[in-house]
């Protein structure tokens, strides 16, 4: 009876702890703009808190003749830190900070190209860090490797935006990010999760390597007196 249950109360305890954290969202690959309405993560890691494995360091941006400005950091925790995340993976999380100007707008934020290989699998969790001034309206996951968060409409607030990614991958490097409102920002240095590769092939030249090292090693013993 116990090893019936056990896996019931483990399902339970995890959406228990998912549930007390809030709610990430699921967005597939290739399925549009999802609304990311009522998805908060109040866990610290989602606000950018302690117990990070590394961090993608201070980005400084200025555009639209400085208009728009502030700074962009990222963060990876690792699987279990957040909760919310019940992919069982990485979670990343990217601050976001606007300095007060009449003339500012936030539009979208942009992580991820093609052209700087992250990889964020078939399917990812998206929300915002409770401690976000105004939360983007839409999330969406393109050609598995970029991420889009739009605010719409535009947003006129100063201060910290927290961005929540949850996946299922375990190792993470660096990308590019874009805060855009019809300028850019340009490229961004930030962390996102990286494409598992297989062990190569042993190559023909290697395998006939070891097998003429093996060759010489049993003649060296055979000659031996």
């Amino acid at each position: 009876m116990g090893k019936i249950l056990f896996p019931a109360a483990t399902a339970c305890l995890t959406l228990c702890l998912s549930s007390a954290f809030g709610q990430l969202i699921t967005v597939n690959n290739g399925g549009g703009d999802i609304s990311l309405l009522d998805s908060s993560d109040s866990s610290s890691a989602a606000n950018g808190g302690p117990g990070y494995l590394a961090t993608g360091g201070l980005q400084n941006f200025s555009f639209d003749g400085g208009a728009d400005s502030g700074t962009l950091d990222s963060f990876v925790y690792s699987a279990g830190v957040d909760p919310a995340n019940t992919l069982g993976g990485l979670t990343f999380v990217y601050a976001l900070t606007l300095n007060a100007n009449p003339g500012l707008l936030l539009g979208e934020l942009q992580i991820g190209s093609t052209s700087t290989d992250p990889y964020w699998g078939s399917t990812v969790k998206m929300g915002y860090g409770s401690s976000t001034v105004v939360p983007p309206a839409t999330g969406s996951l393109n050609l598995l490797s970029i991420l889009n968060f739009r605010w719409s409409p535009e947003s006129t607030n100063s201060g910290a935006y927290y961005i929540v990614v949850g996946t299922s991958l375990e190792n993470y490097t660096t990308t590019t990010a874009t805060v855009q409102d019809g300028g850019s920002s340009g490229n961004l240095s930030v962390l996102a999760p990286q494409n598992p590769v297989a062990a190569p092939e042993p190559s023909t030249a290697t395998l006939l390597l070891s097998f003429f090292l093996g060759a010489v090693c049993v003649f060296r013993k055979t000659r031996a007196p």
